[in-house]
């Protein structure tokens, strides 16, 4: 069944974010030690990446904290700095900047995303956009990667003013697509804004568990199958790929390679 509308993610659904993050993070320590002609950029980045995993693993940060990356990200800085015995912020807002600069050097789509979409617009299926975050470095990604010509409704929480899984950023995806819930996807990585919020109001949705993290267990049932390790629309000749209906659960796990995106349409 061909849905009428898609609702996609952007983080680490169309676009790599996080799984970029480390590489990002080893860059700046490495030039900052260079920088400052010290030694021990491999300890910072040690302890760079045990803070920041400690901070975006509790929920509290991983909701409010996107809402200002920087300060968020010169928070983790300064303690790992503290941890190492520096206490000096002038040093961890220019390893901050590093990492920043780095990091949208590294931004990339997915092999394929860009391909699968316009595929997708070509069946007639309204596409929208939905992504959590700040204003400026959102719509930056959406500028940078040109995604407006392909989603005529894009929504960010910086600019809305509320983001996922806020029902009311469904909603208004919904109403201006002119789309019912029943016959609209979500595609998302994160279970409880993307999944959750999405199935609040009877969205089917996608689960793409990129970090192949498995069934969460607040989710109760296992997912019934796992997607190929690719993003596309099926092309006869090739390999079968998933059908996504309505008969599935809403709990579909999508698993991946780090270079691969991840859904087969099969239409």
């Amino acid at each position: 069944m061909i849905p009428e509308a898609i609702l996609f993610d952007l983080d680490d659904t169309i676009l790599s974010d996080d799984v970029v993050s480390e590489e990002a993070w080893k860059e700046a320590c490495d030039r900052f030690a260079e920088k400052v002609k010290v030694r021990g950029s491999e300890e910072l980045f040690d302890r760079i990446n045990a803070v920041r995993m400690t901070f975006w693993s509790n929920p509290m940060n991983l909701r409010e904290g996107t809402r200002n990356l920087y300060k968020s990200r010169l928070t983790i800085v300064k303690t790992a700095l503290r941890e190492l015995g520096i206490e000096n912020e002038a040093f961890a807002r220019q390893i901050v900047t590093l990492y920043q600069d780095a990091k949208w050097g590294l931004l990339r789509l997915y092999p394929n995303a860009e391909e699968t979409i316009m595929a997708l617009k070509r069946k007639g299926i309204k596409l929208a956009l939905l992504t959590n975050g700040e204003a400026e470095s959102q719509r930056a990604k959406v500028e940078k990667f040109a995604l407006a010509r392909h989603f005529p409704v894009c929504l960010i929480e910086g600019e809305i003013g509320y983001g996922k899984p806020d029902p009311r950023v469904f909603q208004m995806a919904l109403d201006r697509l002119q789309a019912r819930p029943q016959g609209t996807w979500m595609v998302g990585d994160r279970l409880e804004f993307d999944i959750a919020g999405a199935q609040s109001l009877g969205i089917f949705a996608i689960w793409s568990d990129y970090t192949s993290q498995g069934t969460a267990s607040e989710f109760g049932n296992s997912p019934q199958r796992n997607h190929p390790r690719y993003f596309g629309v099926a092309d006869p000749g090739r390999e079968k790929r998933t059908v996504l209906s309505k008969a599935q659960s809403p709990k579909v796990r999508a698993s991946e390679s780090l270079s691969a995106f991840r859904y087969g349409f099969d239409f």
